[in-house]
């Protein structure tokens, strides 16, 4: 709505003004306030009761069910919390019901200040990345531009995934410090900090925020279809078989390490409370971890196969997958030319397997 409209109600009016003036507001306060509404009309109106077109205001009393005489008023009393609103000056609404008749809107304006500086930014976007096994660490800076040591901040309690050391850097300036706990779940990453604080009245949480993308490792099967002949066995007489498992494909491996490295593009979400985002790569390590051998021993030891009678498998980690050879009776496969085996991580199903018996 245009800054510069004033609603001016025809059934209900505030006292000496057009709007509920709420003034210059920190941007972390919370404050109440109150105003009265009286009777425009030369008939009796019933006030049924109050609500607002922001979750920034809370109504104290929301019903009110009163019948107003020509000239009477009535009081109305709520609470504007500024973390719900952007920096600079806003423009909400105060809507009452009135039975019988048309909302009536009341207009209520100020100015939110910001009283910290945050660096690199209140909210950092760390694009896509694995988060499975290299541990990282993050840190804001938080300035204070209230009197020297009035606002003192406290540390967080640690989270499901994250843990939090504030360090006070002068009497004016924090700085947190973030630990990410490793594996991180796969999925969009929204984590907000509140940061407890004190020595200013009304005022608070402090709040910073970590935005991503956590993509786990994408495995795959390079061979889903296992083709024996059962005329070909090893020297103990079993017919053998090997698939291998890595990443999906290098296509993806490639944009991985992109979104790694923080060139990849990804999809910034901004949110009212926390308008400063900055884009800060996610540098999790300097070699790919899916390099490693000792990664897919790891790995390796995760995954499982329900096996029929008569049917053995041996896992070989690889510096870049793992080689499952499956080792089959010369009795199985003659009952069972063709079976379905799934293969298994942490007990959950993955991919399935197709052994196939060709002469």
């Amino acid at each position: 709505m245009p800054q510069n409209n004033v609603l001016k109600p025809t059934l209900l009016r505030l006292a000496d003004a057009d709007f509920i003036n709420i003034g210059k507001i920190m941007d972390r306060e919370w404050r109440d306030f109150s105003f009265t509404l009286s009777n425009t009309q030369k008939r009796p109106l019933k006030v049924l009761k109050l609500r607002a077109n922001c979750p920034c205001l809370d109504i104290t009393e929301p019903v009110i069910n009163k019948v107003l005489q020509p000239d009477e008023g009535f009081t109305g009393k709520a609470r504007i919390n500024a973390t719900k609103l952007p920096l600079g000056e806003f423009h909400r609404l105060l809507i009452v019901e009135v039975e019988n008749e048309e909302l009536q809107l009341i207009s209520l304006r100020g100015e939110s200040v910001p009283m910290l500086e945050y660096e690199p930014a209140q909210t950092i976007e760390l694009g896509s990345f694995a988060g499975v096994n290299v541990p990282w660490k993050r840190r804001f800076k938080i300035k204070s531009r209230f009197p020297e040591g009035r606002l003192q901040l406290h540390e967080p309690k640690a989270s499901a995934h994250f843990d939090y050391k504030l360090s006070s850097l002068s009497a004016q300036e924090f700085e947190l410090e973030i630990s990410a706990k490793m594996p991180l779940p796969v999925g969009r990453l929204r984590q907000i900090i509140d940061i407890p604080c004190s020595g200013v009245e009304n005022y608070g949480p402090v709040q910073v925020a970590l935005f991503g993308r956590v993509t786990g490792w994408k495995l795959a099967l390079a061979n889903k279809v296992m083709q024996l002949n059962p005329q070909e066995a090893d020297d103990k007489g079993r017919i053998c078989g090997e698939v291998k498992l890595s990443l999906a494909d290098e296509k993806a491996r490639g944009l991985r390490m992109q979104r790694m490295l923080g060139r990849g593009s990804t999809q910034k979400k901004s949110t009212k409370n926390l308008p400063n985002m900055q884009p800060v790569s996610n540098e999790e390590e300097e070699t790919d971890p899916l390099d490693s051998l000792e990664t897919w021993k790891s790995i390796s030891e995760e995954l499982s196969i329900d096996l029929p009678e008569g049917c053995e498998l041996q896992k070989n980690p690889q510096p870049d997958g793992v080689i499952l050879k499956l080792s089959f009776t010369k009795e199985l496969l003659a009952k069972r030319s063709v079976m379905t085996l799934m293969l298994k991580r942490n007990n959950k199903a993955m991919q399935r397997i197709v052994v196939q018996s060709v002469q």
